[in-house]
């Protein structure tokens, strides 16, 4: 990549996060409160919203107090959507 090309791309990727981030933050809180909206969302959905926003977070696009504001959630509350919940994965050594 160019040199040049640095500040569109970054302005690109601003622009991405900020313009999905109300419709984003909302139907995870919807999802969150388990409330309903004009979608059913599942469980993939939660996780792809909120590693929609923590990405939004990590760019710099979004602030924690904003997300905090619309969705009712902190940050580690997005990483526990974002995160695939597994089971104990111990071996037995039996």
């Amino acid at each position: 990549m160019h040199p040049g090309h640095i500040p569109t791309r970054y302005a690109a990727v601003f622009a991405f996060y900020r313009e999905g981030f109300e419709q984003a933050a909302g139907r995870l809180a919807r999802y969150a409160g388990r409330v309903g909206g004009d979608v059913m969302d599942e469980p993939a959905t939660a996780k792809a919203l909120s590693g929609y926003l923590l990405r939004g977070l990590d760019c710099g696009a979004l602030d924690i107090a904003e997300v905090a504001r619309l969705t009712g959630l902190t940050r580690a509350d997005l990483e526990g959507y974002a995160t695939p919940r597994r089971g104990d994965l111990t071996v037995s050594t039996k």
